[in-house]
């Protein structure tokens, strides 16, 4: 009887530290999600700042500038108004470098920022698709692919994979299965992992799909 109650007792110890772990971890993802929120506002406020300033050094410049274009002056004068016209626009177009040396950096934080609460999201989807047998599938439409014209809707895909976007150049095309597919586009497909094997025989070359289907056939 001791004996069962010391396993119970063990087991329960082991329980509560897993569920402590647990809390935790998720406590720990909570704040540090919470931290670069907090530095993402800041970073914004600061780029929201440093273009409003630039904005100032630029109105300021372009006021001193009509202020020299409309005041009366004679000929002695020409040269030294002259001269402050350029002094004035080299120290406006200085300040507007520094000031958008500064931005170029808080950009430049803000997309590392962005890129790690991606990764992070992306990581959880991959972990939430994997636990289900499912996946997400990146393909480049080849120049020989038989999808080409075609819409997705028309490519008979597996009923339970779906596209999720459909990319070509810079753009984002909406909505995807209503397009005709051109070479090089890219097709964001999600579904389960068999399936989603299959349906990339729609996007690759003709002489790789056509050598596949021979192997399954064999």
């Amino acid at each position: 009887m001791n004996h069962i109650l010391a396993d119970l007792w063990q087991r329960l110890i082991k329980e509560v530290q897993l569920t402590i772990a647990g809390t935790s971890e998720a406590v720990l993802s909570v704040s540090e999600r919470v931290h670069r929120k907090t530095q993402m506002l800041r970073f914004h406020w600061q780029a929201a700042t440093l273009a409003h300033q630039m904005e100032k050094v630029s109105r300021r410049v372009g006021r001193t500038l009509c202020d020299f274009a409309i005041s009366p002056y004679g000929p002695d004068s020409l040269i030294r108004t002259q001269e402050a016209a350029s002094i004035c626009l080299l120290e406006g177009a200085t300040a507007v470098r520094l000031l958008k040396q500064e931005l170029t950096r808080v950009e430049g934080s803000i997309r590392e920022l962005e890129s790690e609460v991606l990764l992070e999201d992306l990581i959880k989807i991959q972990r939430d698709l994997t636990n289900r047998s499912a996946g997400l599938s990146r393909l480049i439409v080849a120049s020989d692919s038989p999808a080409i014209g075609l819409p997705l809707a028309q490519l008979n895909l597996p009923v339970t994979t779906h596209a999720a976007a459909l990319l070509r150049g810079p753009a984002l095309l909406s909505p995807p299965a209503e397009v005709p597919i051109r070479a090089g586009d890219i097709v964001i497909l999600l579904g389960p992992q068999t399936e989603l094997q299959r349906a990339a025989l729609h996007f690759i070359h003709r002489g790789r799909g056509d050598s596949g289907r021979k192997r399954d056939n064999a």
